[in-house]
């Protein structure tokens, strides 16, 4: 009772802090800390992302959240809706197939399923509004057991009990052994496969309770992730290693592995696809030299036993391009057509008359010379138990852009079309290509731009869903086709985007259907808006769920040049006498055999209007009394409008007094007196030289200085110029095209010149021009031409502002990594959020560049030199220098783990605490001389332990400290029975004790010299460090003795010798003794005895290592692989 009581307690405080969060604009705001503890409102607006405040990314993230809750959402009903829609995806109700985010962005507010029955590829969730969602995937997304109960895949790892990992819960079984060499087994669908990985690994460990990894090497990881089809492997590799193949051997239990087109699959005995093998694409750590490396095999046994080798090109793992760590990712699905899954026909058809029905990869756009487009159907009866169209609220079918990011392209937005299909009957082994077939689309359905490779892209497709089900029998025998616009298919450039196909070994299509239990939702009436000329604009409208009723079509006129020409609206009736077969997006909807469309047409005498630029909407209703003039019902604006009668209109901005700041360079739009500059500066110094008005003229924008209201920012005119000047405009009313700037918002904003159609940008000097458009988002000159706007009423430089200047007093942290490696992306320490313009890419940062490197896409420093290195910036903005920071590039970083015993401090008379005092001190003074002098950074802790002799001598003095003896190994063997050694090689176990501690080993005499002696072992095979400080020092000069002592074991680690002559480890045959580097028997050798490796006790001032040490140490460090 205590723990329901407690649960129904935490939801009831849960709803009370969500209510009061979901008060008044609900989730639009939050509170944020500022820097002298007083609350600041946050909020994200299109405005922020324009100002460059937070990202488009960002934004998305913030819009995601917002979305089910928008700021008319006060309403009680409103509310609790957005709060079931949380509760539900905090719930055991969310799967992993449809996500968290997904949960609530659609409002979802309860798991329905008893609609979703024994198909496991089905899930429904009842929405707010009283409506459904189901989402249909391409494999089980849940799982039988013995019994026929269902439930939902899990990919969580969970432990097997003997040391390996397994599947908690799925169609799909694989198993994770402790130790490799027993295989990955990977079994379901009435097969099995095992593979193993050729090499020596670490044993299985488990990162999260979503990924396991083995460890090859220093360098080298295997990590493991489940699918829910099978298991997804990425060899990680951190820094180049000179190794370009990975071999598996792979046992298949009878399947046979085949090879298509260079994609592998394995096989039954009836020839039938039981499994994929992904295709080999590396992704680098900025994401932006991936490429697509390639799979060969050896038949060992067939159908039993293989060997896979990955290979990856060599020059392209030295490319400095190449980003590291580096991420190859194989992997093993199991083919899952038999479970009810929605199952998809897809193709590639192209313009040369090809098409590839089978392969793993459709393609869209234009590549070598040749159009592609991808047409796609759903099965026969795979709807659901959806009654008829009017249940159908919306439908999309989602795809994965799988273009692998290996150049600029695959980052190249490009808009994807969706069409209805309407060519002859096909499937993915027999389409019948010819021009006819090849352009056989009508009604335009949706598009959106698709740019970033392995992201997920849906598009809508409810008026197909629409009309299959108009069919008896769900016919979708034509289904879609996507396409690229126009302009890229007939352009001179290849630009295409890959998409993973339902034979994809993962990220296969999907899709998902909103409908109604009832029929009271009618669709809305759609159409194109194909002509808007100088006589008349036409179209053609119709509605799937009213297929046989008169539409009525309203055309509205505005003036968007003069605000005082009243909206024109005109009338018109859909009349399938006047359906023009040519039309835009014309489809024979209603009979397939002819007739069944609705065209409308009509006249616009302009000579009626003033000059002027126009848009052009046309909307369509249902005319339920069969008059044209009819206001029955709500108007559907239809496909294609608004169209304009003159140019484009952009206006994301509101008008108002904005600053104009270049993105790349840091300086504000200026007016200098005569002439338009770039100039960077503070607010106070610049005042209203930086300050412009925005005007709405012509559908776009005039720039008019707030200096002087007479003059407006323009391009040359010279159309083939590229100066900025300022014009003196006598009539702002009909201003040049030249003044015209149409904004777009682009992670920051982009100005296109109206005039010669180039985009505003700044140099370095603050020299201002119009250039041609940088499609490569990520670098300077798109950044040069990109450009932050802020309304002068949000940021200042008093806490007045909702955006604030940047102080003098932000400064960066200092910063240090290991050669080879990188600081990581840097940040700016501020605590007050609503800076704006001060991340690390607003400083311009001087260093020596002889010895860094700095990665503007990163922001982070790297280098292959150690030292420690002074970096002074200056922020960009407002031209201020800001304090200098340091970077430290160590040779390694060593971690000390002390671990002190009673027996140490009961002999220096000492207590607990001050014995890891006194530890810490030699530590901090070791840290700084190895910083100094061998750039290497020193970590360390310091615990008490109870050591194997605290245990049995139990001491209460020192006297008690003799009574038990152990020869030093072990003492150290006993240390490793009760402390779990850490698996960085270079993290240094230090056990400080004074027991009486007889010789290391047999190696050692017996004799008193060798009796606590500290020693300094390396643990090859396991590839650890440790330390036995167990001197005896003097008790009045300890202190000083183990300052030294300490250094000197831990130079030893370093592969530093002994110089002096040791009488006490026997003799060589040649009579030397057992130290190599004794300068008594090995003179020659470049030792010296001012070294604390000849006598750790010399307490002379500036006394460390002499030059043959460091050389040695040095020599070590270049050649072990943590410090490259």
């Amino acid at each position: 009772m205590k723990n329901k009581f407690r649960k129904l307690m935490a939801v009831l405080l849960s709803i009370a802090v969500l209510l009061s969060c979901l008060s008044g604009e609900v989730l639009s705001s939050a509170l944020a800390a500022s820097g002298d503890g007083t609350a600041v409102e946050m909020r994200y607006t299109l405005d922020d992302v324009a100002a460059g405040a937070v990202s488009m990314e960002e934004y998305e993230a913030y819009l995601e959240q917002l979305y089910s809750v928008n700021e008319s959402a006060a309403e009680n009903t409103e509310v609790l809706s957005a709060f079931r829609s949380l509760m539900v995806s905090k719930s055991s109700d969310v799967t992993v197939a449809v996500g968290k985010e997904n949960i609530y962005k659609q409002g979802h507010i309860d798991r329905v399923r008893k609609k979703e029955g024994n198909d496991l590829s089905k899930v429904v969730y009842e929405n707010a509004d009283g409506s459904f969602t189901q989402y249909s995937f391409a494999y089980p997304v849940k799982v039988a057991d013995e019994n026929g109960r269902i439930s939902d895949v899990s990919l969580k790892i969970v432990s097997d009990g003997t040391g390996g990992y397994r599947t908690e819960k799925g169609n799909t079984k694989v198993s994770f052994p402790e130790n490799i060499a027993y295989g990955i087994s990977v079994s379901g669908n009435g097969g099995s496969v095992r593979l193993y990985p050729n090499g020596i690994f670490s044993a299985v460990s488990q990162q999260d309770e979503y990924n396991v990894s083995y460890v090859y090497d220093d360098k080298t990881t295997l990590d493991y992730s489940l699918t829910y089809t099978g298991v997804k492997e990425n060899i990680v590799v951190r820094e180049y290693t000179g190794r370009t193949e990975y071999e598996f051997t792979l046992y298949t239990g009878g399947l046979e592995l085949k090879n298509s087109d260079s994609s592998y699959y394995l096989a039954d005995e009836n020839g039938e696809k039981w499994g994929s093998i992904g295709d080999i694409i590396i992704f680098t750590a900025d994401g932006k030299n991936n490429t697509v490396s390639r799979m060969t095999h050896e038949t060992v046994v067939p159908c039993e036993q293989y060997t896979i080798t990955v290979h990856v090109d060599d020059q392209y793992l030295r490319d400095e391009k190449t980003v590291y760590p580096i991420r190859i990712d194989p992997m093993i699905e199991i083919s899952y057509n038999t479970y009810g899954a929605i199952a998809f026909d897809d193709a590639t058809i192209n313009s040369d008359n090809t098409m590839d029905g089978t392969g793993n990869i459709l393609y869209i756009g234009k590549r070598d010379g040749v159009k592609s487009r991808v047409i796609m159907r759903i099965r026969e009866g795979r709807l659901g138990d959806i009654p008829s169209t009017r249940h159908v609220n919306a439908a999309s079918v989602y795809m994965t852009n799988v273009s692998a990011g290996i150049n600029y392209l695959d980052f190249t937005p490009m808009n994807v079309m969706t069409y209805m299909y309407s060519g002859s009957n096909w499937d993915d082994t027999s389409v019948r290509i010819s021009s006819d077939n090849f352009d056989s689309y009508a009604h335009y359905m949706s598009a959106r731009d698709v740019d970033t490779p392995y992201q997920r892209y849906g598009f809508d497709i409810t008026n197909a869903v629409k009309f299959w089900m108009m069919n008896e029998h769900f016919t979708l025998d034509q289904g879609l086709l996507l396409k690229a616009p126009d302009t890229v298919e007939n352009g001179s450039e290849d630009l295409y985007k890959a998409f993973a196909s339902f034979d994809y070994t993962m990220y296969q299509p999907s899709m998902w259907i909103n409908y109604s239990e009832t029929e009271t939702y009618t669709s809305a009436p759609f159409g194109w808006l194909d002509v808007v000329d100088i006589s008349c604009a036409s179209g053609w409208v119709w509605c799937f769920d009213e297929p046989d009723k008169n539409l009525g079509v309203k055309v509205y006129i505005d003036n968007l040049s003069d605000s005082s020409v009243g909206q024109i609206c005109l009338y018109s009736k859909a009349d399938k006498q006047r359906l023009d077969v040519n039309l835009k997006g014309y489809f024979n909807y209603k009979d397939r055999n002819g007739g069944g469309n609705y065209g409308f047409f009509v006249p616009i005498d302009w000579s009626q209007y003033p000059p002027g630029y126009y848009k052009v909407v046309a909307k369509a209703f249902l005319d339920q009394n069969n008059d044209q003039r009819s206001d029955n019902g709500v108007e559907y604006v239809i496909t294609h409008s608004p169209m304009y009668f003159g140019n484009y209109a952009n206006l994301p901005l509101g008008e108002g007094e904005y600053y104009i700041n270049n993105t790349e360079y840091g300086k504000y739009l200026r007016n200098n007196g005569d002439a338009p500059e770039g100039r960077s500066g503070l607010l106070a110094d610049l005042s209203t030289t930086i300050k412009w008005d925005l005007v709405n003229s012509k559908g776009g924008y005039l720039i008019r200085s707030k200096t002087d209201p007479r003059f407006y920012l323009a391009a040359s005119d010279d159309i083939n110029g590229t100066g900025i000047e300022l014009v003196w405009l006598t009539n702002s009313s009909s201003p040049p095209d030249r003044c015209v700037w149409d904004i777009t918002i682009s992670g920051g904003c982009l100005l296109k010149n109206r005039y010669n159609l180039r985009y505003l940008a700044s140099d370095q000097n603050g020299t201002l021009t119009t250039t041609e458009k940088q499609n490569d988002l990520y670098s300077q000159a798109r950044e040069a031409q990109t450009w932050r706007i802020v309304s002068t009423s949000e940021y200042g430089n008093t806490a007045d502002y909702y955006y604030r200047e940047a102080e003098r007093k932000l400064q960066f942290s200092n910063l240090e990594f290991r050669v080879g490696e990188s600081t990581g992306q840097m940040s700016i320490d501020h605590k007050n959020t609503r800076y704006l313009w001060c991340d690390v890419s607003d400083f311009d940062l001087s260093y020596d560049s002889s010895k860094l490197t700095f990665d503007r896409l990163t922001c982070s420093f790297s280098s292959s030199t150690a030292g420690f290195y002074i970096v002074s910036p200056i922020h960009k903005v407002t031209a201020t220098e800001r304090k200098n920071f340091e970077i430290s590039v160590y040779r390694l970083i060593l971690t000390l783990n002390n671990y002190c015993d009673k027996g140490f401090y009961l002999y220096y008379g000492l207590t607990e605490e001050n014995g890891k005092e006194q530890i810490n001190y030699w530590c901090e003074k070791a840290k700084d001389v190895f910083k100094k002098e061998l750039f290497i950074k020193v970590n360390y802790s310091t615990v008490y332990y109870e050591s194997f002799l605290d245990g049995e001598v139990e001491p209460k003095t020192k006297d008690d400290l003799d009574s038990m003896v152990l020869g030093g190994e072990e003492v150290l063997n006993k240390f490793k029975e009760s402390q779990k050694n850490s698996t960085d090689p270079y993290s240094v176990d230090v056990i400080w004790s004074a027991y009486r501690i007889g010789p290391y080993n047999k190696d050692f005499d017996d004799v008193e010299e060798n009796y606590n002696r500290s020693v300094a072992i390396h643990e090859k095979e396991e590839d650890h460090r440790y330390i036995l400080l167990i001197n005896r020092c003097n008790i009045y000069k300890y202190r000083a003795e183990y300052y030294f002592i300490l250094q000197h074991e831990m130079c030893h680690l370093l592969e530093a010798k002994d110089h002096y002559h040791d009488e006490f480890r026997g003799f060589n045959k040649d009579g030397t003794c057992q130290n190599e580097g004794c300068i008594e028997c090995h003179p020659d050798l470049g030792y010296s005895k001012r070294c604390i490796m000849f006598d750790p006790y010399d307490e002379s001032e500036g006394f460390f290592l002499c030059d043959g040490c460091k050389n040695t140490i040095s020599d070590y460090l270049n050649t072990t692989s943590q410090a490259g």
